[in-house]
Parts: structure tokens; C-alpha cells; sequence
């Protein structure tokens, strides 16, 4: 479905929601089965208030990865002398939902391409088709890391 006025593109898919704002780069992906009632109260209240975990706490543990919220959105770039907006970024928050009803968030743009990636490899995490995945922390340029996934079996 397309929303002329803001240029919006909506897809669902096996009940799942993708909407993607080409104009402000906006992308809202969730793997949650939508439909059901239990998948809905879990998503909002994840929204709405904490994860159980953070998903930096999780380096080097395993999770069994049964859905996937991701947010990405613009957010002002401000120059701290004088305040004045002077572009934008992507600011990303990811949820991650494992097989014990469990919630991980981020806001990592290693995890948020990550999560792109598996999803195109091996399909989007669900509970009849989990994927296990390892919290990894990879170094990038200038002495800092970002946060990444690897796949395990």
C-alpha cells in the first residue's frame, strides 16, 4: 500500500510489518507474527518500557532469536557552539526476541546490518523457525567496535 501524501511505502507480509519512508529514510521492520495477541502486548511493552537486557551485556553469549523489532530514523545533526542544525544521521533501536520470552536492545548499526543480512540468508527469525545467533564485538577503524551477530548452529 502506498500513502501518496507522505510517500510512505507499508508491506505485510505473512503477517509480519515492513514500512519503509523513502524521503526521511525511515524503516520500521518487525518479524513478530502481528495477528497474535501475545506477540502484540510483548512488542509494545518492549516499546514502551525496558528490555530485559542490553544487548552489549551480551557479548560472547548465544541467543536463540524468535523476532526482530528494528527502527531506523532520521535525527538531527546540531552543532554544539551554536546549536543550529547543520544535517542528519540515522540514529537505529533494535529489539530482539528470544525462545524464552526474552527481550535484547541496541541501538547498533553493526546489529541493525546484521539483522539485514541474516534476514536475507536464512529468512526472518520466528518461532517455528528460530535462529541462534552469537553476540559478537568486532573492531573498526580509529580504536573503536561496534556490536555484530554470528551465526551459529
Amino acid at each position: 500500500m502506498k500513502n501518496e501524501e507522505n510517500n510512505a511505502l507499508v508491506v505485510a507480509e505473512n503477517n509480519n510489518l515492513t514500512v519503509s519512508d523513502r524521503i526521511n529514510e525511515t524503516v520500521k521492520r518487525c518479524t513478530l507474527n502481528l495477528d497474535e495477541e501475545d506477540n502484540q502486548v510483548a512488542l509494545y511493552n518492549v516499546l514502551t518500557g525496558d528490555a530485559d537486557a542490553l544487548l552489549n551485556d551480551m557479548v560472547d553469549q548465544t541467543i536463540i532469536m524468535t523476532g526482530a523489532f528494528m527502527d531506523k530514523h532520521p535525527a538531527p545533526v546540531v552543532d554544539e557552539g551554536t546549536g543550529e542544525v547543520i544535517g542528519t544521521t540515522s540514529k537505529y533501536r533494535i529489539i530482539i526476541f528470544d525462545d524464552e520470552g526474552k527481550t535484547y536492545a541496541t541501538g547498533s548499526y553493526g546489529i541493525y546490518n546484521a539483522l539485514l543480512m541474516i534476514f536475507d540468508i536464512f529468512g526472518e527469525p520466528s518461532e517455528d523457525h528460530p535462529i541462534k545467533v552469537k553476540v559478537s564485538k568486532k573492531a573498526t577503524a580509529n580504536g573503536h567496535s561496534t556490536l555484530t551477530l554470528v551465526r551459529v548452529k
